[in-house]
């Protein structure tokens, strides 16, 4: 394993894997722009997708009827986007965008639907979120899966903040579709160009990988007690690597160090060669003598 590939996939996956779907949006568009494409990859597998929208999405806007507009054309573009992506319909529990919190209630409101479900995949946006609905509910999914433990694949993905990850699907030949699907957010799209953005993540995410696959979606997959949340996994040292080399990288450091210990050495006799050599040095010959004699005859007296 090369060190760049114990911190990022080499190679895509065509799916996560298989199962009953349970995905966590935090907003009415994130399921979408995080991971729409794993969404089609399901549905086309014969996978059972559950979709649920924990806020309104009202934003900032006042109480009243413009709040309660926002609300409902929010949800009518999650509704059309799924109509896209053909997983059925979202489900929106409605708390109130911007504050929700990762409690003991939400915690068993989603153990709950899990159990509901049969969910064997459980899709969220990944701790490394600012936004703080998003991580709340990273924060809620994970202690969903550490109470499940191997029952259920926690699979975070990224929004706003790229993630650390262990699995790169490839969506070339779905993002059209995923397209299609971000711009039914028309209200989202009006404020800030969420397309581009998504576009460019996803094309970024292919990097690493075959220079066939055009798109990509990233995801961070932990299962039971592995499901502890490191923004980066520790870098390998050379040591765990290869500990031959890095037994010959120690010999060559000592070798390195005793080599100028010697060159150090040979300028120092050089040093005092010239100065024994000098006619300044023969000339004070006495003098020294005569400090050796004082020095010599003071301890005796001593």
């Amino acid at each position: 394993m090369s060190i760049e590939s114990g911190f990022i996939p080499y190679h895509a996956t065509s799916i996560l894997g298989n199962g009953p779907v349970l995905v966590l949006a935090p907003h009415p568009d994130d399921e979408v722009f995080g991971c729409a494409g794993t969404i089609m990859r399901h549905v086309a597998a014969g996978d059972p997708v559950k979709v649920v929208i924990l806020t309104d999405g009202g934003g900032a806007v006042a109480e009243g009827s413009a709040r309660a507009a926002c609300i409902a054309q929010r949800q009518n573009e999650s509704r059309a986007a799924a109509a896209i992506l053909g997983y059925g319909q979202p489900e929106f529990w409605e708390y109130r965008d911007r504050e929700l919190h990762c409690d003991e209630a939400l915690t068993q409101r989603l153990l709950a639907v899990v159990a509901a479900v049969g969910a064997r995949w459980l899709y969220a946006p990944s701790p490394a979120e600012i936004h703080p609905d998003h991580h709340a509910l990273s924060l809620a999914a994970l202690s969903v899966s550490q109470r499940l433990g191997a029952a259920i694949h926690l699979a975070f993905y990224e929004i706003g903040v790229p993630l650390p990850p262990n699995r790169l699907l490839d969506i070339s030949d779905l993002w059209e579709r995923k397209r299609q699907a971000i711009a039914c957010f028309t209200s989202q799209l009006a404020d800030q160009a969420y397309d581009r953005h998504v576009e460019a993540l996803n094309c970024y995410r292919s990097y690493t990988l075959a220079g066939n696959v055009q798109a990509a979606e990233a995801y961070r997959v932990m299962v039971g007690s592995a499901t502890q949340w490191e923004m980066w996994p520790a870098r390998p040292t050379l040591t765990e690597l290869n500990p031959d080399a890095a037994v010959r990288q120690q010999l060559e450091q000592c070798q390195h160090h005793i080599q100028a210990l010697q060159a150090e050495l040979e300028q120092r006799q050089a040093d005092y060669d010239r100065i024994a050599a000098s006619r300044s040095w023969r000339l004070t010959g006495p003098l020294r003598a005569v400090a050796r004699w004082l020095r010599a005859w003071r301890t005796t007296a001593a």
